[in-house]
């Protein structure tokens, strides 16, 4: 779900084989206009099982931050998220949380 952002309010479907979210429409399926989001910035995709999410940086200039314990903190490998984790691309203007 968009907590901030273009997608602000939003319950947004991941399809089963992932979904890529980045500033260029052209090669993402969540493309997301916003200057602090890379070309390519982080991919989100099934887990083991329903229950759980990936989210993964692909490279981005900016970072992709989870929220642990109310910090937020860039990851540098994939992170496992479940219900109710939030992410953000880049700034805090493009914020998500799993629903």
């Amino acid at each position: 779900a968009g907590i901030s952002g273009p997608y602000a309010g939003q319950q947004i479907p991941i399809p089963r084989d992932g979904i890529v979210m980045g500033r260029d429409a052209s090669v993402c399926n969540l493309p997301v206009p916003s200057s602090s989001i890379s070309r390519q910035h982080a991919r989100l995709y099934y887990g083991v099982g329903q229950d759980s999410l990936i989210l993964e940086d692909l490279g981005s200039t900016n970072g992709t931050f989870v929220l642990n314990n109310s910090t937020w903190t860039r990851i540098s490998s994939p992170v496992t998220l479940t219900i109710f984790r939030r992410f953000r691309l880049g700034n805090s203007e493009n914020e998500f949380e799993i629903r």
